[in-house]
């Protein structure tokens, strides 16, 4: 098995978005990680720590993220969302 290398934020910039830095190995964000949210490459380079996982501020990049789960024993978010059932949303 070979190692992956860490992440790249500035493929996340290329694609328009705007990232934030993620401790290593964390998918949790550190307090405070909405201000620090950039689209700035020269930031990033300066502030980026080696392993930092790449996080995207969604409301920044003018996006929307939907996650769904699945997990053992619960509603399975994606049939629910293929059947427009999640959240209330309708699907077109």
């Amino acid at each position: 098995m070979t190692a992956s290398a860490d992440p790249d934020p500035m493929i996340a910039l290329a694609a328009g978005l705007a990232v934030f830095a993620l401790p290593p190995g964390e998918k949790a964000p550190e307090r405070g990680w909405h201000r620090r949210c950039t689209t700035d490459p020269a930031e990033v380079a300066r502030t980026w720590r080696p392993g930092d996982n790449v996080g995207v501020g969604c409301r920044a990049s003018g996006i929307l993220g939907i996650d769904l789960d699945r997990h053992p024993g619960k509603p399975d978010g994606i049939a629910q969302f293929a059947a427009g059932l999640l959240c209330g949303i309708r699907l077109r």
